[in-house]
């Protein structure tokens, strides 16, 4: 799977890049993990923003941190 991911970090340009799940990822790898794979790749992280402020969106909509990756996304999927 391969997401097309825009990335709106605090004081920063926006950031497009395409990001696929690590192959060992499961069938219980959430969002929260994703967002902590990302982090690794383009630091989200900063002195006044956690993993925990950011709002992940599939088509307009909320995407909660719980939710499985492979249940919500598809390859392709446009992420915010």
């Amino acid at each position: 799977m391969c997401l097309r991911l825009y990335l709106h970090r605090p004081n920063l340009p926006l950031l497009k890049i395409l990001w696929s799940p690590p192959p060992d990822a499961g069938q219980y790898y959430a969002v929260f993990d994703l967002l902590c794979n990302i982090n690794n790749g383009a630091a989200l992280e900063t002195e006044t923003h956690a993993l925990q402020d950011y709002c992940v969106e599939k088509d307009g909509c909320v995407v909660f941190h719980f939710m499985k990756v492979a249940a919500v996304f598809r390859d392709g999927d446009e992420i915010t």
